[in-house]
């Protein structure tokens, strides 16, 4: 919301700008709410709100709003203890497939040298891939790293923490075509956190075209200077095929 925000600042002329932040205040603090009271939550907010303005040569200061303080907020703040005591308790109960996974990602992540650093986790609704996830995301923060995690859907999004839709977090356009590009400026602090990630995850994978995913090939390499696929980060997807259009549906027992 905070980026939508910045492009009405930018291209819609509002007026009473100040009074329109305030009326959406808490919703843009959100994400921000969780680990901050609400000033210094809205603070960060703007911080995030002057960086998109930025971009194009704007600033807080340009619609009448209060000027950020202090350094900009980089990513999500966790307690590594509570994070490692989540994922100590995740993994215990993580099944023979779950382990068998989360050991082949982990050593990709940690291992590098030799492991795939690409996996593709296929499977229905109601297996345990969302269970995965979290442990994932709670064993990498809980170390101190950042991992990020995405999906193709608003509603998939919702089951991840701290996620961000596709859209969003790699900034792609509504319709991406053949020739679209991603618009993250590699200075920004959106591509400063994938450069830090030491996994990314994508859900919903299959709601995702294929010049969606080069789109986010090529962004990823360009902001490593990697010529690896995604710039050589760990990439976990997921999809269930049978979810698509083109598939036969499955007999339900």
């Amino acid at each position: 919301m905070r980026e939508t925000f910045a492009f009405i600042l930018c291209y819609c002329n509002p007026t009473n700008v100040p009074s329109l932040c305030d009326k959406f205040k808490v919703e843009m603090s959100l994400g921000f709410i969780r680990n901050h009271t609400e000033e210094p939550a809205f603070n960060f907010s703007l911080h995030k709100i002057n960086s998109t303005l930025k971009q194009r040569g704007l600033f807080c200061s340009s619609f009448h709003l209060p000027v950020p303080t202090g350094d900009a907020f980089e990513a999500p703040l966790y307690n590594k203890l509570e994070e490692q005591e989540d994922a100590k308790r995740r993994i215990a109960s993580l099944n023979k497939q779950q382990l068998h996974a989360f050991n082949e990602i982990t050593g990709a992540i940690y291992n590098r040298n030799d492991k795939s650093r690409y996996f593709y986790l296929d499977g229905p609704g109601g297996c345990g891939k969302t269970y995965l996830y979290s442990t994932l995301l709670s064993f990498v923060r809980g170390k101190g790293h950042v991992c990020l995690a995405f999906a193709t859907t608003g509603i998939a999004v919702t089951l991840l923490k701290d996620g961000r839709t596709v859209h969003s977090g790699f900034k792609l356009s509504v319709s991406v075509l053949e020739t679209s590009v991603s618009s993250m400026i590699p200075a920004s602090t959106d591509a400063q956190q994938l450069r830090e990630a030491k996994l990314i995850i994508i859900d919903e994978i299959t709601m995702l075209t294929r010049d969606g995913l080069r789109c986010i090939d090529i962004l990823l390499k360009e902001i490593m200077n990697n010529a690896k696929p995604f710039g050589g980060k760990v990439i976990v997807i997921r999809g269930d095929l049978t979810d698509t259009s083109s598939s036969p549906k499955r007999n339900c027992r």
